[in-house]
């Protein structure tokens, strides 16, 4: 699946954590079940990360705080590119 430019206009990171803010609290694992059962899933698995990784090599030093713990979803669903091309589309 490449990656290519596609004229978004929204700083989609932005978007996505304004989208996050107005979950109410508890939603979010609800729906991340629901994008599985939308996909057609069999497969749902949510795994609680303790661990925690350092910090000094980072690509991006403001991730600093997200290198855990960590809430993980997963499905066995398959990530299309026209999947891709809606996220593109977000905001």
């Amino acid at each position: 699946m490449a990656v290519r430019d596609f004229g978004q206009k929204v700083d989609v990171c932005r978007r996505i954590k304004e989208v996050l803010k107005n979950y109410e609290e508890g939603s979010l694992l609800k729906e991340m079940v629901q994008n599985a059962d939308d996909a057609g899933a069999s497969v749902f698995d949510v795994l609680l990360d303790l661990r925690t990784h350092g910090s000094s090599e980072l690509a991006l030093p403001g991730t600093a705080a997200f290198q855990g713990p960590a809430l993980v979803t997963h499905n066995d669903a398959v990530f299309a590119d026209s999947d891709l091309e809606s996220i593109q589309q977000i905001g």
